[in-house]
């Protein structure tokens, strides 16, 4: 059987936008994927120099550390955007062969580019308040939703 990943962006999905708060129901949606057998992935525009304060975020919300499989945070230096950053980031998690099961983003742009690497993928599309949405992906995303958003079987 394949690892399932589930990649998460930290500022505006972890995070509450404009906070230093966490956001609830998304770590809820973090803790619900890895009891479903994901490996958590963080993908962030943040500097390296901020890992220290993203390690302490990540012990800080309760999600262990063993489950998150790859923290990639933005190199020094790189300048050319996040969406530039990201994209770069997914490829090259692409070519380790790491195929993303849901994608945790607030930014539609990043999750197209999501959708081009990953097509199975789940998107979930976070608002400014940190509620998440179904984005996109194939049948049986609106259920997998349901049971990591809401903690129901089915549809609605």
């Amino acid at each position: 059987m394949h690892r399932r990943y589930a990649v998460f962006d930290f500022d505006g999905v972890l995070r509450i936008p404009g906070s230093n708060e966490p956001n609830a129901l998304a770590v809820a949606v973090a803790e619900s994927l890895v009891r479903e057998g994901a490996v958590l992935v963080l993908v962030s525009y943040r500097s390296q120099k901020d890992r220290d304060l993203v390690n302490g975020f990540l012990s800080y919300i309760g999600v262990p550390r063993k489950a998150w499989g790859h923290i990639m945070l933005r190199p020094e230096g790189f300048e050319d955007g996040e969406i530039e950053w990201k994209s770069m980031a997914y490829k090259r998690l692409s070519e380790r062969g790491i195929k993303a099961w849901v994608v945790n983003e607030d930014n539609p742009e990043v999750l197209e580019i999501a959708r081009s690497l990953w097509p199975g993928a789940c998107l979930f599309l976070y608002d400014e308040q940190g509620v998440p949405r179904v984005y996109g992906g194939p049948r049986g995303c609106l259920t997998l939703y349901n049971r990591v958003v809401h903690g129901v079987e089915g549809g609605w």
